[in-house]
């Protein structure tokens, strides 16, 4: 019984840790399937050589790092864990135990992930194809690189923890801080919004790219939230992580 939880663990951990690897996969296929597009429609980005290996590089390496630390997270001693510790903004989420907005959390994510592609097949010009596509890249790689390798440091025990605390835990019992699915999901959401934005100011979807993205992401955040994963505080920290790198990485394609 023991093994086949192990296994089943393992297996869980090896699913979400690859999201992000699978997402690279699947923008560098679209791009090379379907990156040729006409010469006209500028859009305002750009990229010099230098600026892009320091950013994709930076991404690559915060990445790697976060991943070995995320990987060496030990699980939650029972001892430790205190519901008094908690802020009291935090304290109803370890009563939340809901599966089926832990399914739907997932479903948003995914979501959220893909909706770069609304924008990056919006794209006429070649270039600007190329350039949303690695854009896109670097965002996810930082985004989950940077929520790795908080997870893996503060080590915060999940609500759930609470309520089981005689259980036998595994180490993502102890990668509450900050909200992985929150973090990518608002990433997604700003990333596209703001891509779309800048390269088709007089569409009418503007508006609907931002309240859609946006919305999607908030129920993500909350579902993760009611399912007893995390607490309002790993949420909000993710959604905020999520959407700086998005913002971030258009700004300084301009």
């Amino acid at each position: 019984m023991i093994k086949f939880f192990n296994c089943k663990s393992c297996l869980i951990r090896f699913k979400r840790q690859q999201f992000a690897v699978r997402n690279v996969i699947l923008f560098i296929l679209f791009f090379s399937f379907f990156g040729r597009g006409a010469a006209g429609n500028d859009v305002p980005f750009s990229l010099t050589s230098e600026k892009e290996w320091t950013v994709l590089g930076s991404g690559v390496v915060l990445f790697g790092v976060g991943s070995y630390v995320y990987h060496h997270v030990v699980p939650p001693n029972p001892n430790q864990i205190d519901q008094k510790k908690l802020l009291p903004f935090d304290r109803f989420a370890i009563r939340c135990h809901n599966k089926k907005t832990a399914v739907i959390s997932d479903f948003t994510l995914g979501v959220c992930s893909l909706l770069p592609l609304v924008s990056i097949s919006s794209v006429k010009n070649d270039r600007q194809f190329k350039i949303q596509a690695l854009m896109t890249i670097e965002s996810y790689l930082i985004t989950t690189g940077m929520t790795c390798l908080v997870k893996g440091v503060v080590r915060r025990p999940r609500p759930y923890v609470y309520q089981n605390a005689n259980l036998l835990m595994n180490k993502d019992a102890g990668r509450s801080f900050f909200s992985g699915h929150t973090s990518m999901a608002f990433n997604g959401a700003v990333l596209t919004a703001l891509m779309f934005q800048e390269g088709n100011r007089n569409s009418h979807w503007v508006a609907p790219m931002w309240i859609g993205g946006l919305s999607t992401a908030v129920v993500t955040g909350i579902f993760r939230i009611t399912s007893g994963n995390h607490f309002p505080t790993d949420v909000l920290a993710g959604a905020l992580a999520g959407s700086i790198v998005g913002y971030a990485i258009v700004r300084l394609h301009q």
